[in-house]
């Protein structure tokens, strides 16, 4: 009976978070911004489910929520004054840590840091990132075979493909989209895999 109580909250929430998610990715690739609005629709949508899983459910506390969004907000802002992210890639990832935090109460390094890797914000942004290198990387591959002779006589070509073919046209908020989905399906890949390269 608990388990079926605490996995409604959280469908609630993923149901949310994807539609949100979607709409916000839409409107970033029409308009490079995002509406404010939306993020505090996300936020009065999925109050109650936070509620009811922290002081009916138990599923987390409000320490947890603090851990998981301060992390994410330390990262968010390193990246956002480095001009890595934009303002509504940060709101959005810290949202996502929010309302799927991880468990702060481990005490031991090894399973903190295996609590801290599978955390719902910083697996969807390592995601994001390894899908959006995996992109950039094929995508490179075949400007360079379109665009030999002119890669052959340019030696900045590297530097100007990544500049202004990519990172102006390709909102980091789709990436975060699709490693969003990732993350409920699959995990952290990339956690996923060095934990996989270690143990052999």
């Amino acid at each position: 009976m608990i388990d079926s109580m605490a996995s409604l909250p959280f469908v609630f929430k993923l149901v949310i978070f994807s539609a949100v998610l979607t709409a916000a990715s839409f409107q970033d690739m029409r308009t490079r911004t995002v509406s404010d609005s939306l993020w505090i629709f996300l936020i009065i949508l999925i109050s109650p489910a936070i509620i009811i899983e922290i002081f009916v459910i138990g599923c987390f506390s409000l320490f947890d929520i603090f851990i998981s969004a301060s992390i994410m907000f330390l990262i968010c802002s390193l990246s956002f004054a480095c001009r890595i992210f934009g303002g509504a890639d940060c709101k959005i990832l810290i949202l996502i840590s929010a309302a799927f935090p991880f468990s702060a109460s481990a005490i031991c390094f090894h399973s903190f840091a295996a609590a801290l890797f599978s955390a719902a914000g910083i697996s969807v942004l390592m995601n994001s990132l390894l899908l959006s290198l995996i992109f950039m990387t094929i995508v490179f591959f075949i400007q360079l075979f379109q665009n030999f002779k002119s890669v052959a006589s340019n030696r900045h070509f590297f530097f100007i493909f990544f500049k202004k073919q990519l990172m102006q046209k390709i909102p980091f908020l789709i990436p975060i989209t699709v490693g969003f989905f990732v993350h409920f399906l699959f995990g952290n890949l990339v956690f996923c895999f060095i934990r996989s390269f270690l143990l052999i």
